[in-house]
């Protein structure tokens, strides 16, 4: 694909398409006649508890059972709500015929929790997950993240929002409730008997799984009765492939209030935005200015890319994605802030290493540095608590990579095509590089150490190799001092013979414990009390993850053989 800053077109063509089923907004029409289409469906929402992944039919279409994967037996997958600082804790229990590990994308958690694919499910199996909640405010999202399976097992239906709530968004005058609406995109293509088709060619492998309808929280031609007042719209490209460009069929302007990682610091004004998958947006739409009994349609423009065109509906078509139909009532009796919040902004010239992936193809596979992911390689080393700059390089290839960054948020510094896009504004986790384009990015670990990915979010790019295992370690931190040193530390992190475990001085002698990530307890010994170190032959550990514990204090370690 070749979609260039000199090439990146806007328009008003549109062209109509279908979409997949739901529940309606509570709002009250005041209109008895019916419209065309579908009311959107609004996901139930959860804070955790049991999460069961199974096969289950859907009304995606009016009179047809279409076989779909759900959580808890809904499509789309309900959506998670909870509060920063609150504890998530989730029973995922796999139902399915295959493997299957939930990622929690964007949120800052424990490598363990994370969702790599080393810690799949095995069918008919389970796991608790648990971690705090320590992100900001925002619209985040959670889906399946298994070993070449993601792009067929998301696109089956194991994706949802995560929406995180704090007290700062929650004291702005901003839209709450019926009046705050999350928007899940996702393109399908079913065959004549209304099933999904995941049959990816070698063209779809190379460009990506492009369908030819567009569901918004899985609603086929849907529509939403609105009031004529304001609303946040939590956009979410749940799609494996497909660019959106979104705008209003008026060519309006809307205000972005927030990205990747929660709230801008002052609302951003636009007639348009680019979501590569997986980024998500959040925009206030004021719905005042229109005629009661009038209409309005948010849209995708069309641009232009160098693919293969897969008929009827190619990447960078333009089509519609939601009407609002103005005709409800109700007031939402918010407005659009003049600030939202505040970032700390990184800055170039304080980082302190720089890091290059040059992304690239191999035959059929896609890769990172001309590598193609292994489950237990370790690619980079990265010193925690340090400022680093990342360059995803893709002057070597004509497609778009959405690439996306586990353990952290980040910011944009620059893209080699000029300007930034208004989606690279605030904290990101995912970033749409164009063919031919370079771009840097800011990124900083300060919460955990261990192994997390970066990869391609175009998922048959994903699933085909463009994926690479860093490492977040404070042992090779650069910014080690003395009070650094006296911490629980081990090294070498990954281990695979011995294991040197830098143990702080105490008045007494201390117990080491060492569990797997299950809490089953693997070693434990005791040391004296002016003991500063001790090494541990870790040879008979399987490869894993590791938790070793001293006097309340923990740090993981890695064993790979």
């Amino acid at each position: 694909m070749r979609l260039s800053r000199r090439r990146f077109l806007t328009g008003s063509a549109v062209a109509a398409l279908a979409v997949a089923a739901g529940k309606k907004l509570p709002l009250k029409n005041k209109h008895s006649a019916l419209v065309s289409g579908n009311p959107l469906l609004i996901p139930s929402e959860i804070s955790g508890g049991n999460l069961t992944i199974a096969t289950a039919t859907a009304q995606i279409f009016s009179g047809s059972n279409t076989n779909i994967l759900s959580i808890n037996g809904s499509y789309p997958a309900p959506t998670i709500r909870i509060k920063k600082s609150q504890t998530f804790s989730a029973h995922i229990l796999n139902n399915l015929a295959d493997d299957l590990v939930l990622h929690w994308h964007g949120q800052h958690v424990p490598a363990v929790m994370d969702g790599h694919p080393k810690y799949a499910i095995k069918s008919g199996q389970s796991a608790d997950i648990t971690f705090p909640v320590i992100n900001r405010a925002g619209t985040y999202f959670y889906h399946s993240h298994t070993d070449m399976m993601t792009a067929e097992q998301v696109y089956r239906g194991l994706a949802g929002m995560f929406i995180v709530d704090d007290d700062e968004d929650g004291a702005l005058p901003l839209p709450r409730g019926m009046f705050d609406v999350p928007l899940v995109l996702s393109d399908k293509r079913f065959d004549t008997n209304k099933q999904i088709v995941y049959s990816p060619t070698m063209t779809d492998l190379m460009n990506g799984y492009v369908g030819e309808t567009i569901l918004v929280n899985g609603t086929s031609d849907p529509f939403l009765s609105v009031a004529s007042t304001l609303y946040r719209f939590r956009i979410l490209n749940a799609s494996n492939a497909r660019i959106y460009q979104i705008a209003l069929s008026d060519n309006s302007s809307f205000m972005i209030i927030g990205s990747d990682g929660g709230l801008l610091e002052t609302p951003l004004s636009a007639t348009s935005c680019f979501l590569s998958p997986a980024e998500r947006v959040d925009v206030l739409i004021d719905f005042s200015k229109y005629q009661t009994g009038s209409s309005l349609t948010l849209k995708s423009l069309p641009f232009s890319v160098d693919v293969t065109p897969y008929t009827p509906l190619p990447q960078g078509a333009a089509f519609d994605i939601l009407r609002f139909d103005i005709n409800a009532t109700g007031n939402s009796h918010s407005q659009i802030p003049a600030a939202l919040s505040s970032i700390i902004k990184y800055s170039r010239a304080d980082a302190v290493n720089t890091l290059q992936f040059v992304l690239g193809t191999d035959g059929m596979n896609h890769t990172i540095n001309s590598l193609k992911f292994q489950m237990d390689r370790i690619d980079n080393t990265i010193p925690f608590n340090t400022l680093e700059v990342w360059t995803f390089d893709n002057t070597q290839t004509t497609n778009i990579h959405p690439m996306h960054v586990h353990g952290t948020q980040f910011q944009v510094a620059s893209r080699s095509f000029g300007d930034l896009l208004s989606s690279d504004s605030g904290w990101k986790d995912t970033v749409m590089v164009r063919g031919g384009e370079a771009m840097d990015v800011l990124v900083k670990f300060a919460d955990y150490e261990g192994i997390y990915l970066v990869h391609c979010h175009n998922l048959e790019h994903e699933d085909h190799g463009m994926m690479s295992n860093f490492l977040v370690s404070k042992t090779n931190s650069v910014d080690q001092d003395s009070s650094t040193l006296a911490e629980l530390s081990v090294s070498p992190n990954p281990a695979n013979d011995h294991a040197n475990i830098r143990i702080p001085k105490a008045d007494s002698s201390r117990t080491v414990t060492i569990t797997d990530i299950h809490g089953k307890k693997i070693k434990q010994f005791s040391v004296a009390g002016d003991v500063l170190s001790v090494n541990v032959s870790v040879r008979s550990f399987p490869s894993g993850e590791y938790f070793i514990r001293v006097d309340g204090e923990t740090v993981t370690m890695q064993v790979i053989h």
